[in-house]
């Protein structure tokens, strides 16, 4: 997931106001780290643990300046299964049998070697035959705090006039 912010007219507002690049990048880059916290909390919540790996993947990253007139944030997870367990698996190609076979012997408990390797092939054969359904942990998760981000961001314009009228 991908958090933009455009402000308007950044380079009018520092030509009036000397000290205002400072003062834009400080609240909007305050209220970006709050915003990406809230979201990768609630999205780690909404992720599915097998191993963990796949909750504890989840990492923030900001990137650009307001007063550039441009800032990034992202929510994202660098494990490679993160994206089909999200939106889930289309019928057709068949999931890695290792990795299945792994989750028969931790998941089910079966023992290393032809049957856990008999049944992971079962279980490729079905998701490549039927597909997965999504998690949707991300979209989920966003929807759950999109209030607590709005909220975030409806204080940012008032908290800069304020700063730069020296209130």
């Amino acid at each position: 997931m991908r958090i933009d912010l455009e402000i308007r007219d950044v380079n009018g507002i520092i030509e009036r106001f000397p000290r205002a690049g400072q003062i834009i990048d400080r609240h909007t880059s305050r209220a970006m780290r709050a915003t990406l916290d809230v979201v990768e909390e609630s999205v780690s919540g909404e992720t599915p643990v097998n191993t963990g790996n796949l909750r504890n993947g989840w990492t923030t990253e900001i990137h650009g300046r307001p007063t550039a007139a441009f800032y990034e944030g992202k929510v994202m997870n660098p494990v490679s299964y993160a994206l089909p367990v999200e939106t889930g698996r289309k019928p057709g190609k068949w999931p890695p049998i290792d990795a299945i076979e792994m989750w028969v012997i931790r998941k089910l408990g079966i023992a290393a070697g032809a049957e856990s390797r008999s049944v992971a092939f079962v279980i490729a054969r079905k998701i490549g035959e039927s597909g997965t359904k999504g998690a949707y942990m991300m979209k989920r998760g966003f929807e759950k705090v999109k209030h607590r981000v709005d909220k975030i961001w409806a204080g940012v314009p008032d908290k800069i006039t304020r700063e730069l009228s020296g209130r």
